[in-house]
């Protein structure tokens, strides 16, 4: 049976009303926030119209982890990195992932003014080698799902350039990737020195993928009216789940509530399970758990806060009943021809260096 034309209109689900992690906000948040917003804005990554607009997300206030700094950092990176690649074709995608992935290896490498991920991603980089020991395991797996993270923006662009709709359980697993919020977990880990026995624990594995994936899923809720203003829905569970499941809109984001409710039931049942590995491991790691789930709570608070899915009318209207309503048009930070132009100098630039 045919689903129902599709409604301009839906109600977003009750989420997370057991969550154990409240709303906390770090001291130290609006300082840190001003530093790395300075940063971004030194780079020039959009047109005034764009950074203004950018400015008004209030992007780093999604992260409440320990170095405040740095988590704020990695946030307003990835919303670079995110507004490039939504324009870019899968070439330049790929190329923007190589030059992200050469800066974080290659940290002492002097790079191009016209290279904005390049000079992002080793600023931050350099800034955040130095809140851990020089040969702590926790750098190698910040840059391993750094790795996963571009490669998986690169499929995402190969999904969107062929207009792939993936399956739910197809989807999840590359999801859990272009969140980015592997990296961010990593971070969590920089000032902690939790044995590697620990951290690769299947519980503790699994704790994280279901953080993650809360994360993912509860930044799908939201941003599913922008992306589908601006065609890049695609990549999106509530799409996916109208797609594979054949529901209209309505029903699309009331599966995907009780599915955000039984993950959030899940997480807090692992906890019960976990192992004790004695009293100074053990506090560490209700300290990295404590931010696993924080992460959760602000990723929802921040959505709900900020500018970046809903104008400052449309956030009233949230908080009072839920409702929300897909815009007629809406465009992205960066421009296409702009981010293309930029991608081409620095290509050619490449090739006359190989000759």
């Amino acid at each position: 049976m045919d689903r129902k034309p599709e409604a301009l209109q839906y109600q977003l689900p009750e989420i997370l009303q057991g969550w154990p992690w409240t709303r906390r906000l770090s001291p130290h948040y609006e300082a840190c926030k001003a530093e790395s917003l300075a940063w971004i804005q030194s780079h020039h990554p959009f047109p005034p119209e764009g950074q203004d607009r950018y400015d008004a997300c209030d992007s780093s206030k999604i992260q409440y982890a320990y170095y405040i700094r740095a988590a704020c950092d990695l946030m307003n990176f990835y919303y670079v990195y995110d507004e490039y690649t939504d324009v870019a074709d899968l070439q330049e995608s790929q190329f923007i992932a190589n030059i992200a992935m050469d800066a974080f290896r290659n940290p002492g490498i002097s790079r191009l003014r016209d290279d904005v991920v390049g000079q992002l991603a080793q600023e931050m980089w350099q800034r955040i080698r130095l809140l851990t020991a020089p040969h702590s395991p926790c750098i190698q797996h910040f840059l391993d799902d750094m790795n996963s993270y571009t490669n998986a923006v690169v499929q995402n662009t190969d999904d969107r350039i062929k207009l792939h709709i993936r399956n739910f359980d197809d989807y999840i697993p590359l999801r859990r990737d272009t969140t980015g919020i592997k990296p961010a977990f990593r971070l969590v880990e920089f000032p902690l020195s939790l044995p590697e026995e620990v951290i690769c624990h299947p519980l503790i594995v699994n704790l994280s993928d279901t953080a993650n994936d809360l994360v993912a899923l509860i930044n799908d809720m939201h941003s599913y009216r922008i992306e589908r203003a601006r065609g890049l829905h695609a990549h999106n569970a509530i799409t996916t789940i109208m797609n594979e499941k054949n529901l209209d809109i309505q029903a699309a984001f009331d599966w995907l509530g009780n599915y955000i409710n039984q993950l959030a039931v899940r997480f807090c049942a692992d906890l019960l399970r976990l192992p004790k590995w004695g009293e100074d491991v053990d506090a560490q790691l209700q300290t990295y758990i404590d931010q696993l789930g924080q992460w959760v709570r602000g990723n929802d608070d921040w959505s709900r806060e900020s500018r970046r899915y809903y104008q400052s009318d449309e956030l009233k209207e949230l908080r009072r009943s839920n409702l929300t309503t897909i815009p007629s048009q809406e465009h992205g930070f960066a421009k296409e021809e702009e981010v293309s132009g930029m991608i081409k100098k620095l290509m050619n630039h490449e090739h006359k260096m190989s000759m």
